[in-house]
């Protein structure tokens, strides 16, 4: 697939996104051959976290700390990016997924 394609096809895409109210955007990073991609982000519910953090912190400090930590774990951010691979002259679909607030 061109380049030329790509750009058609993901237009596409977007106006049936759009369309859905799905979340993706189109990214801009330049005016060259593959400088743009699609982007979609997430943000869910950890489903898997336990609500205790794992045991009894001993002191106040630790126990705030843990709630903190928790806190930062209760959400899972994915991210999806649709990039067009210069190299190989097709689309690539990165996808991510983190706890938001780790380094």
């Amino acid at each position: 697939m061109n380049w030329d394609r790509f750009v058609h096809h993901s237009n596409r895409f977007m106006k049936i996104a759009n369309w859905l109210n799905d979340g993706w955007c189109r990214k801009m990073i330049n005016d060259d051959v593959g400088g743009m991609m699609l982007v979609k982000s997430v943000i869910q519910a950890d489903k898997g976290q336990e609500s205790g953090g794992g045991g009894e912190p001993s002191e106040a400090n630790s126990e705030m700390e843990s709630n903190q930590t928790h806190m930062n774990r209760s959400f899972i951010k994915f991210e999806y990016h649709i990039v067009y691979s210069v190299a190989y002259e097709v689309p690539v679909l990165y996808f991510t997924a983190y706890h938001p607030g780790e380094g």
